[in-house]
């Protein structure tokens, strides 16, 4: 649009002008100088309203059906902005679902958040934590009192000193123990905090704690064992950045150690040690102050560790946080389940379902991420892992194993958006945008489903998923092409 010019005042002041004639040219220019300028901005302001409509109507119409972000990249944004359903997200649970959403979980259990804090999930309560919700199967804590390291159960030398509830937890409470050794008292080769918990023989089994500094120790020192201290693993930590020292060590009767470090609020790093035991039925858990030359700390009767959250479990890798008194404490299942009706399409030759999982440790066997429909017949994404090798796999009929769809892990982990899409009788797996596979499923449309939709686990009763995060999960009831599978896994040209 083009601007008129602004007019110049034709009344002109000659040298002369004086008194009334003076006052008479000047309110004249005064007035038409106001005038124009009061055209010209009006003439800006139609300007910038028509343009302002014209960016209303482009947005509307990016938003049409089909956008074009690329002569070769097609995605109706509009249809993928309206999912038949949608969960996981971070300000809802269920933001976009027909009926009601079912969580399950018959224990109370723990998590740490967003923030990096330890909380406590009620009973049937989501846990929601940085990589997304979190589902685990049962596990259960042998260690007694995981608090408290002044009972009974745990054995302390005379040398060290426990201040009970001294420290704040994890949690933010003043329930954190610390272990202090006495002055000029070497704490490795004399003295030990230790508990003896019965186990399955040769079982792989993890042991964590939450622990951070007290005064001027540098480090950690977690030596586990069985029937003798020549059967054991140990690991050693810096405190100050949770950096490993050399790596996870196995001997004599113990094998396969692996170690992780997480840090959370109030300077706390959880520290786990797995590893396999040998033939004994029993382990005994064990740590010290230490330094971070990897020599034994001496004490000066006041820096020692607080520690918190002990916990000992029969699985390869440390789950939630699970909380003991005087006995061991189960923490049951995740399951979470949604109505068939109106949330997944039936008797159509379109559907899709995306989900974003994050997911770092496997077992031996299949771990389900969703599941629809009866046990015989139904639709399934999951992961199955025979000797230490994970596959996911999608399948529409379990009946006919030639109607499945498989990806192989390229590592021991997957932090993935996870596409699977149903058009007609084929149906495809996409990995983070990519192809991984596809097959015809011998339908020309989708069963009518009356089965809930389970998220981690097969009809809720078999196959759950040990561990895993998800951060979205959507049904559309069409199928996604492959530019809209791109542009869902984030994947830009």
């Amino acid at each position: 649009m083009a601007l008129d010019k602004l007019p110049v005042p034709t009344e002109q002041l000659e040298a002369n002008d004086q008194g009334a004639t003076f006052l008479a040219k000047m309110t004249a220019i005064f007035t038409a100088t106001k005038n124009a300028t009061i055209a010209y901005n009006r003439q800006i302001d139609s300007h910038q309203l028509a343009t302002s409509e014209a960016d209303r109507a482009r947005e509307e119409a990016d938003r049409a059906a089909l956008i074009v972000l690329d002569p070769l990249l097609q995605v109706r944004k509009l249809l993928m902005d309206d999912p038949l359903c949608r969960l996981f997200t971070k300000s809802a649970l269920s933001p976009v679902m027909a009926g009601n959403l079912t969580v399950s979980r018959a224990t109370p259990a723990s998590f740490i958040d967003t923030y990096g804090g330890v909380k406590q999930a009620p009973i049937d309560q989501p846990r929601l934590e940085r990589n997304g919700y979190l589902f685990e199967a049962q596990s259960t804590n042998l260690l007694l009192h995981s608090e408290d390291l002044a009972a009974a159960a745990w054995v302390t030398s005379p040398q060290f000193t426990v201040n009970t509830d001294s420290e704040t937890a994890p949690d933010g409470t003043l329930s954190a123990d610390a272990i202090i050794p006495s002055d000029g008292f070497d704490s490795y080769n004399s003295g030990i905090c230790s508990q003896t918990a019965t186990t399955t023989p040769n079982a792989t089994v993890t042991l964590s704690a939450f622990i951070r500094p007290v005064g001027n120790v540098a480090a950690v020192r977690l030596q586990p064992y069985s029937s003798s201290s020549g059967n054991n693993a140990s690991l050693t930590v810096r405190l100050s950045d949770g950096a490993i020292i050399g790596e996870a060590v196995a001997k004599g009767t113990f094998s396969n150690a692996s170690a992780t470090v997480q840090k959370v609020r109030h300077n706390y790093l959880r520290i786990s040690l797995t590893f396999t035991s040998g033939a004994s039925n029993s382990i005994t858990c064990r740590w010290f102050p230490y330094n971070d030359d990897l020599t034994p700390f001496i004490g000066d009767g006041s820096s020692g560790l607080a520690i918190w959250g002990a916990q000992l479990e029969e699985l390869p890798f440390p789950s939630s946080y699970i909380a003991t008194n005087t006995n061991p404490v189960a923490r049951l299942s995740d399951e979470i389940k949604l109505p068939a009706e109106g949330n997944i399409p039936c008797e159509s030759a379109g559907q899709s379902v995306v989900v974003n999982i994050d997911k770092k440790h496997f077992i031996e066997g299949a771990e389900v991420v969703w599941s629809a429909g009866t046990i015989d017949d139904d639709y399934r994404l999951y992961f199955v892992t025979i000797a230490g090798q994970t596959v996911l796999r999608f399948e529409a009929n379990r009946v006919e194993i030639a109607e499945r769809a498989s990806y192989d892990l390229p590592t021991q982990s997957l932090s993935a958006t996870v596409v699977v899409t149903f058009n007609g009788s084929h149906a495809t797996m996409f990995v983070n945008g990519e192809l991984a596979d596809s097959f015809t499923t011998g339908k020309t449309a989708l069963d009518i489903l009356t089965e809930p939709v389970y998220i981690g686990s097969q009809g809720g009763t078999g196959f759950i998923a040990q561990q895993m995060h998800i951060s979205d999960f959507r049904i559309y009831d069409f199928a996604l092409n492959a530019d809209e599978v791109k542009f869902l896994s984030g994947v830009r040209p």
